[in-house]
């Protein structure tokens, strides 16, 4: 797969997962169970930027680890 069509793909995730979460922050759930929500698609979201976009798949496991922390 070319790196295009990958940036592609995932821009289209990355926009379909803040629909999402959009649509779910629109559902009156309790407060806990929408600031779960919310984190857990934040957390999605930030695990295929740095994965894709940061390059940290071709990067060691320093590297990751320090992402990881910081």
């Amino acid at each position: 797969m070319s790196e295009k069509s990958i940036s592609n793909t995932l821009f289209a995730g990355l926009i379909t997962i803040t629909l999402i979460s959009v649509a779910a922050s629109r559902l009156h759930f309790g407060r806990e169970l929408a600031v779960a929500v919310a984190l857990g698609f934040a957390a999605v979201k930030a695990a295929l930027i740095g994965w894709f976009f940061m390059r940290l798949r071709h990067e060691g496991w320093i590297v990751r680890g320090a992402v990881l922390v910081g």
